[in-house]
């Protein structure tokens, strides 16, 4: 299973991605 914080990494990058319109 993934912790929290790596959890929350993947999670950013893909909200940053949809911000950039990946």
């Amino acid at each position: 299973m993934m912790n929290c914080k790596e959890l929350k990494t993947v999670w950013l990058a893909i909200d940053s991605g949809r911000l950039l319109g990946h």
